[in-house]
């Protein structure tokens, strides 16, 4: 309550503070987190409806951070796209962001601990990074 109130101090109505107190906490997030990153969309022209935060929150679920999800919607929003476009593809963005860093841990392992992952090739047991090498 103490967030709506310093936001009611700061020029916001009571309806309005109440709204974003109501969406933060919906996302997760503090209140005065939710206002930062609704301000850094404003001064980009993109107002995000609650139900858009929602789309927000289920990102934040997976792991990544608010400040990412917002540079990534301002970045689309800068090649072009309209917002509505933006929170369709957040959610397929964000899976196959998950994808990938799933290929590049699995990656590193290899890196890390060559000597468990062991391939015979023609009777000969050679490391995946010798093969890779050898590419």
């Amino acid at each position: 309550m103490k967030d709506c109130e310093r936001l009611i101090r700061e020029g916001y109505t009571r309806e309005a503070a109440e709204e974003l107190c109501d969406t933060a906490k919906a996302v997760g997030v503090k209140p005065s987190r939710l206002v930062a990153a609704a301000r850094r969309l404003e001064r980009e022209g993109i107002a995000l409806l609650p139900s858009d935060w929602l789309v927000v929150k289920e990102v934040l679920d997976k792991g990544f951070s608010l400040s990412t999800v917002v540079d990534y919607i301002i970045k689309r929003r800068r090649a072009g796209l309209s917002p509505s476009q933006i929170i369709e593809e957040l959610p397929v963005a964000a899976n196959n962001s998950v994808k990938r860093s799933h290929i590049l841990g699995n990656l590193l392992k290899v890196l890390e601990a060559p000597e468990y992952f062991v391939v015979e090739e023609n009777g000969v047991k050679r490391s995946v990074l010798q093969l890779l090498r050898r590419r």
